[in-house]
């Protein structure tokens, strides 16, 4: 049986990747051993028997775990305060990157720059990877621009590759750009392990909306609330927002500006149940996201797996789900497209609910947990002869020398005995 090591963070870390851990892992069972690591305090772990919890000290004794193991994943996403730990980990331990997302430049901005005062290392790599038009932005963030928009042209990935011996991806955006700096990939469905069916086909009372998550401002909930303020009936119509809220006065102002009070409803971080049971009442949950930063998205499985319809932006990877799962509207179409929706469930508040039963279809033969561990598993076996060869390159003084161009220090040689072990003296 192989033993797997798996770098994430976990709930109640407020990352939606902790809980993709989570579903996730107990698929290994009968098939690996795994080790969780982790630096989130008090964290909640999977349900995998004999699942062991350990949190990277950078001691003899981690190197020398994760030395024995036949394959390391990371899970890296844009989030540097979840994030940061697990990519320099990954920086001195190589192994395989699952890449949540196409965009890192948060994670690097947070790393190199409010964590540490590596300036020089963060504009060096920008420029490597975008050239003069990133540093010319890069010097006015510096200078007092914010950061967000500024540079979301430039999502420097591929800082995240550095060592790694391939990279699993959920999106063919994802895919494409691993490919372009020559490592191997994988790219596969995001698994959702389908759990009991709790739709509730006969509802009464107001039109229930739904958006949940955690809400930045590229989840368009100003565009939601632009569609419920033109609508003539809008008193039929209730819009419940679960979730953090990256800016919660400015949303309530908005809420206000359109007299939408008795309408709209933030209702913050609920439990789990509460959540379920939303979405199990609701009549169309909302989905939206412009600009996207290439990733698919675990709360879209959850719909599915509510068997609810939906409406998500007709981009990216939302855009490649099959039409008759999901309700899309493209950016430039937006505001008519959501009027329209909301207009036809005045007329019938179960027109869209095929859709909503397609969506759960395909969350049961598309993205099992099962089939996804079974494609990890594969994949660290046709890296063999990939791991071997660039673990000739790292035994060459490669290794050392990369990862204190990334990280600002040498990393200490006990890392590099996870190289040693591929010049034939076993497999990741």
């Amino acid at each position: 049986m192989k033993t797997i090591h798996w770098v994430s963070p976990l709930p109640p870390d407020r990352t939606d990747i902790g809980h993709f851990t989570n579903r996730t892992l107990p698929a290994f069972a009968g098939k690996a051993r795994v080790t969780i690591w982790t630096a989130t305090e008090n964290p909640v772990p999977p349900d995998l028997a004999g699942v062991e919890i350990r949190r990277f000290e950078r001691t003899p004794e981690d190197y020398a775990a994760l030395n024995r193991a036949d394959a390391i994943f990371y899970n890296l996403g844009n989030h540097g305060g979840f994030h940061w730990p697990i990519q320099e980990m990954a920086w001195m331990v190589p192994g395989i990157v699952i890449l949540h997302e196409a965009d890192l430049h948060g994670l690097f901005f947070h790393y190199w720059l409010e964590r540490h005062d590596r300036r020089p290392i963060y504009l060096r790599e920008l420029e490597r990877v975008h050239g003069a038009p990133a540093i010319e932005v890069a010097h006015k963030v510096l200078t007092g621009l914010e950061p967000g928009e500024a540079m979301k042209p430039f999502p420097l990935l591929s800082p995240a590759l550095v060592n790694a011996f391939g990279a699993v991806c959920h999106t063919q955006l994802v895919r494409e750009e691993v490919e372009r700096n020559e490592l191997p990939a994988l790219q596969v469905e995001l698994p959702y392990e389908a759990g009991p069916l709790q739709r509730r086909v006969e509802r009464d009372g107001p039109i229930r909306l739904v958006q949940f998550g955690y809400l930045g401002i590229h989840r368009r909930i100003d565009s939601v609330l632009d569609a419920l303020a033109r609508q003539p009936d809008r008193d039929l119509f209730r819009f419940d927002i679960y979730g953090p809220i990256w800016d919660e006065p400015m949303v309530r102002g908005w809420i206000a500006d359109r007299g939408l009070q008795e309408i709209v409803t933030l209702k913050g971080f609920v439990p789990e149940a509460e959540l379920d049971e939303a979405l199990a009442s609701a009549d169309l949950v909302f989905n939206l996201r412009f600009p996207t930063i290439g990733e698919a998205s675990g709360s879209q499985l959850r719909i599915f797996n509510a068997g609810v319809p939906s409406v998500v932006s007709d981009i990216g990877w939302f855009a490649q789900l099959p039409d008759e799962t999901v309700l899309k509207a493209h950016p430039k179409e937006e505001a008519g497209l959501l009027d329209s929706y909301l207009t036809a469930l005045l007329g019938d508040r179960t027109v869209f609910d095929d859709r909503g039963f397609s969506g759960r279809r395909r969350l049961e033969t598309v993205h099992a947990p099962e089939a996804y561990v079974d494609a990890l598993l594969g994949f660290t076996e046709r890296l063999t002869d990939a791991r071997r060869g660039l673990a000739r390159q790292f035994a060459q003084h490669r290794f050392v020398g990369v990862t204190d161009s990334v990280i600002g220090w040498t990393a200490p040689l006990e890392a590099k005995g996870v190289i040693d072990r591929h010049l034939g003296r076993g497999s990741m």
